[in-house]
């Protein structure tokens, strides 16, 4: 027998709504289901054939950090609000799972992050983002193969996947990357120097970053993993690389990463 396991949101009708839905979905195929409430950490080890996640991009992100290593195809049905991971539109979820079941769909692998950081290590599908915690600018001093980049003063550092470069990367005025590219990005926030502009790296290597405060006791900075996990920083080195292994996403055959982008960002509409 076939199992699933659903990640969802305790605190959102709607949400309880298209579980309901989708519940009944999979007992009518004899398909085992487990279920997960994203406000707190999962309370068993996680094996399933399949996952699904019913919320916006936050759930997806919060699915991806128990799924990935064991390799669990995801599919992500859109319950919340812009949503560039959640593929599915609530009105096509039900459907879209009959689709899969039958083996109808396509699979894109998503990159992640790999950091390390005072010997323990994470993981992160969106980005890392070091920033103050009373949003002070600061520091970072940041190398690529061992070789010095540039010092930026800023309001923070963004790295982030091809995934995470339509999140905080995009509103920072980072590049729009495709899913398939195998690059990172480094996007500064709100630099004090017009000439620091964001900066696209092979995902080949690692990059190492060193933060530090322009005054002594201004409050500290944090690292931010995923907007899901968050600690204090104490001017060690943060090194990010490719994780060896992807998130598969499943989507809808005719799925289109610019359909997306055209949709979501309203691309190329004009008032005439």
């Amino acid at each position: 027998m076939k199992k699933c396991v659903i990640f969802y949101n305790s605190n959102n009708n709607k949400n309880i709504e298209i579980l309901k839905k989708i519940t009944r979905v999979l007992k009518s195929k004899k398909i085992s289901i487990e279920t997960v409430c994203v406000i707190d950490k999962c309370p068993f080890e996680i094996k399933a054939d399949f996952a699904v996640s019913v919320g916006g991009d936050g759930t997806v992100l919060y699915a991806s950090h128990y799924l990935v290593e064991k390799e669990i195809p995801l599919i992500s049905v859109k319950a919340g609000g812009l949503g560039f991971l959640s593929s599915i539109e609530v009105s096509e979820a039900e459907d879209f799972i009959r689709a899969y079941l039958k083996e109808e769909y396509k699979t894109i692998n998503r990159s992640l992050l790999k950091i390390n950081y005072k010997e323990k290590s994470f993981i992160a599908l969106n980005d890392l983002v070091i920033k103050s915690k009373e949003l002070r600018t600061f520091y970072t001093d940041i190398y690529y193969l061992n070789d010095y980049v540039s010092t930026y003063f800023s309001d923070g550092i963004i790295v982030s996947t091809p995934t995470g470069s339509t999140a905080y990367n995009l509103s920072s005025g980072g590049p729009i990357i495709h899913p398939h590219s195998k690059v990172m990005a480094v996007t500064p926030i709100s630099p004090h120097t017009l000439t620091h502009r964001p900066v696209v790296l092979p995902d080949t290597s690692l990059i190492k970053i060193y933060a530090r405060e322009k005054y002594e006791n201004h409050g500290g900075i944090v690292l931010s993993i995923d907007g899901q996990e968050n600690m204090e920083y104490d001017m060690s080195a943060v090194e990010i690389s490719v994780y060896e292994k992807f998130l598969k996403t499943i989507v809808p055959k005719k799925y289109s990463y610019f359909e997306v982008l055209r949709k979501k960002l309203s691309w190329g509409e004009r008032d005439d």
